[in-house]
């Protein structure tokens, strides 16, 4: 017996229909939800790259600005005569800028030698600043320095908000006369506050999503503090030369982390090689396009058990007929009643059905109306020819033949409860009358 005998036509076309609706929705249902997933993932990415990039080109510009304003500043020929006059008219000017640049903690001028001719608020004045890196690099040329901790002012200004003591960004130029004579150095202190309130405000702008400054090397200027930089100077080094991208971080202690990561940098300034890090825990920022994902699934599931349920109904109406017919023949020959097949609609195959088994019904009825008559005649051929087999013709009355099964029985002694009389009558010659 096959498989499929025991089960009607019509659950043989719900199993066919339910198997390819599965086959088919499932296929449709799991690759729109691992592309929509991928989509997803791929536009979070780009996003947190994009968080990066913001930021870096925030401080580029705000960097790029400054730099812009003590260049100005610096070349500015006007301002030649100013240089070569006293400390009071260099500091007017100075504390000037400061007013309109408040971003700038400290503004001085110093002479060739490293001596503080002037600057804002009169801080430093008269003191040395020969040995501090942004003099001696200011006296070869534009310099852009690195953060660092206040030296010389740490005395002089008071600390963060934060109780933390204060950073710079240092920017120097060299300052020239007219006939190309280096009068000194002209150096500005650029608050590093100015970063983390870009940062302050990237963090509203994106929550859940930490940002960090890195330096060149790799340690953390803005964002937590940690005893060793946060990536390997290989990853650093990739990074310094995608210049922007993401990846996923799985060396971070709290599991997969998402980071979009971009490089501050201008051509129309030295370099810092500072590193603008996003960053968000990866099942955090792809639970999204995971729920979507399953959203996807349970609704192809759920299109599914309705595609089933209304493909058993449909297979169980078109097949109606079939098992209407199939159970009105078997009825036939039991029932008295039922004699013919209905005649059933629904489809054309039904149709053509129902009508040739009546057809063959009213045929076989016909040849069995004829089998019974040539049966009935046969019958009473047969016994007009055992009366005549069993008859005398002269007289009529039942001759030997006919008396030897009764014989045969009572010669082997068969007993019957019915008396039997031997009347026996020798007549000579009667051979010859009878012929």
């Amino acid at each position: 017996m096959k498989l499929q005998d025991p089960l009607t036509l019509g659950q043989q076309i719900s199993i066919m229909i339910a198997g390819i609706t599965f086959i088919g929705l499932s296929a449709v249902a799991l690759f729109a939800a691992d592309l929509s997933r991928r989509e997803m993932v791929e536009r979070i990415k780009s996003e947190m790259a994009s968080t990066a990039d913001g930021l870096a080109d925030r401080l580029q510009s705000d960097l790029l600005e400054r730099y812009s304003d003590i260049k100005q500043l610096a070349d500015m020929q006007p301002l030649n005569s100013v240089w070569d006059s006293s400390p009071l008219v260099i500091r007017t000017v100075l504390d000037q800028l400061q007013i309109a640049l408040p971003s700038y903690a400290w503004i001085g001028f110093a002479r060739p030698d490293g001596t503080v001719q002037a600057a804002t608020r009169g801080m430093l004045e008269d003191a040395s600043v020969a040995a501090r890196p942004w003099f001696k690099e200011g006296l070869k040329g534009p310099f852009v320095g690195d953060v660092h901790e206040a030296v010389l002012l740490s005395k002089l200004l008071d600390n963060t908000t934060t109780g933390e003591p204060r950073r710079f960004v240092d920017v120097a130029f060299p300052v020239y006369s007219a006939d190309r004579r280096l009068l000194g150095v002209l150096g500005a202190h650029l608050a590093f506050e100015w970063v983390d309130s870009l940062r302050l405000g990237a963090l509203k702008a994106k929550p859940g999503i930490d940002i960090w400054v890195l330096s060149q090397g790799g340690e953390v200027l803005l964002g937590p503090k940690l005893p060793t930089p946060p990536f390997s100077s290989q990853r650093i080094a990739a990074m310094e030369q995608e210049r922007s991208g993401v990846f996923v971080d799985d060396t971070a202690q709290d599991g997969e982390i998402l980071t979009g990561f971009s490089i501050v940098e201008s051509d129309a300034m030295p370099p810092l090689g500072w590193i603008v890090v996003a960053r968000q825990n990866a099942s955090a920022a792809f639970a999204a396009p995971s729920r979507v994902a399953g959203s996807i699934v349970a609704l192809g599931l759920l299109v599914l058990i309705l595609s089933v349920g209304i493909a058993t109904w449909l297979t169980a109406r078109l097949s109606r007929p079939l098992s209407q017919l199939t159970h009105v023949a078997g009825e036939i020959g039991r029932t008295p009643d039922v004699v013919m097949l209905p005649r059933l609609r629904g489809s054309l195959d039904v149709m053509q059905l129902s009508g040739a088994l009546r057809a063959l019904l009213r045929r076989l009825g016909s040849a069995e109306t004829l089998f019974v008559e040539t049966t009935q005649r046969q019958e009473k051929d047969i016994a007009a020819l055992r009366a005549l087999a069993d008859t005398d013709p002269l007289t009529g009355l039942m001759n030997r033949r006919s008396f030897l099964s009764v014989a045969e029985s009572a010669l082997h002694g068969t007993r019957s409860v019915d008396n039997i009389g031997i009347l026996m009558a020798d007549i000579d010659h009667f051979k010859t009358v009878n012929d």
